[in-house]
């Protein structure tokens, strides 16, 4: 048996109100892991990244899983979910260099 809300135009608006506030007032962050064992950085996103690293140093994901301890070094607030995935993907293709000098940057909340 399929649900179907007795007013599915208002549920729909609901719905919609609830995925732009979504979209337009959750903060992203892009971050930035440190494996002390690895010496290997790892880049993502997430719209909690205290959370995230949790997850990484708990071993839930693919890649990181076996790589840890994980310890956070850099993590930039972003307004819109493109801004972030444009964001990501330019620090993936980033050299040490780089992200050394971008963690001492005031974009960086982790000081």
């Amino acid at each position: 048996m399929v649900f179907v809300p007795s007013r599915p135009l208002k549920a729909l608006k609901k719905l919609r109100a609830f995925f732009v506030y979504k979209l337009f007032y959750t903060n992203h962050y892009v971050y930035i892991i440190y494996s002390i064992s690895n010496d290997v950085y790892y880049k993502g996103y997430s719209t909690d990244y205290i959370m995230r690293l949790e997850q990484h140093n708990q071993g839930k994901t693919t890649y990181t899983k076996n790589k840890g301890p994980w310890k956070l070094v850099y993590a930039e607030e972003l307004y819109s979910k493109k801004e972030v995935f444009i964001k990501e993907k330019m620090l993936k293709r980033q050299h040490r260099q780089y992200l050394l000098w971008l963690f001492k940057q005031k974009t960086n909340l982790i000081k």
